[in-house]
């Protein structure tokens, strides 16, 4: 057995503390004695977070942990990130960087725009789970998921729309900005393309949805998404405004 493999059937057991436990315990015996506390807190803060005092000191010490052992094996931990082949995590790690410079350079802008993506295990990807946490995280309602048929001849739009749509309206990103964001890419179209090899190379998609949501509290922004959906993962792009 491997790490891999205890996380994958973690994985399929949707995080239960029993599979999470026998991976505590399989790290014991390899000597990872942090990873090991890690696994252990996190299975003890989630079973009952609401023991405040005694919590408080367990998710300080799960902070503490997570800045030693890098946050993608603690959200694999956690569930809140595929379980994937290095390659895939790779060009994971690398779209990340790239929406964090987006992110960087929006701040200059006249809209702040927060571009966010995950990794979901495939099978996360239904209208229950994508509902729950649409409600949870933006406090929208109901949820629209709207596969599209035509994504094998339009791949390069959807991911284009992705840029330019939030708040439910489209917003082209002005000339300006896309220079402005040679961090990213060299050009408009050098862009595009790095951001389709990468969706490529991550998810492999074999279909591609539309996420849309109503408002509820007119405070809040409405978020728009795109899965791009593959026989293993989904991933989620996610573009909102910042207040």
């Amino acid at each position: 057995m491997t790490h891999d493999d205890y996380l994958r059937a973690a994985e399929a057991a949707d995080s239960s503390s029993e599979s999470l436990l026998a991976y505590a315990d399989w790290l014991q015996t390899t000597g990872e004695a942090k990873r090991e506390e890690y696994v252990r807190q996190w299975v003890e803060f989630r079973a009952d977070p609401g023991r405040k005092a005694e919590m408080l000191k367990v998710e300080r010490r799960l902070r503490d942990l997570r800045e030693r052992l890098g946050g993608a094996w603690c959200d694999q931990v956690e569930g809140l990130t595929a379980v994937t082949d290095s390659a895939t995590a790779q060009s994971y790690g690398e779209l990340l960087g790239r929406l964090d410079a987006f992110a960087v350079v929006s701040l200059a802008s006249a809209e702040q725009l927060d571009f966010a993506a995950e990794l979901w295990p495939a099978a996360r990807a239904t209208d229950a789970f994508l509902t729950a946490y649409y409600e949870q995280l933006f406090e929208t309602k109901p949820v629209e998921l709207v596969r599209l048929k035509d994504w094998p001849e339009s791949f390069r739009r959807r991911l284009e729309d992705w840029l330019e749509v939030c708040l439910g309206r489209r917003r082209a990103l002005r000339d300006s900005e896309y220079r402005r964001m040679r961090v990213a890419a060299s050009d408009r179209d050098g862009l595009l393309d790095e951001f389709e090899r990468l969706v490529r190379v991550i998810a492999e998609p074999t279909s591609v949805s539309r996420v849309s949501a109503r408002i509820v509290d007119d405070e809040k922004p409405i978020p728009r998404a795109f899965l791009f959906e593959g026989p293993a993962v989904t991933l989620a792009l996610t573009l909102t405004v910042v207040d």
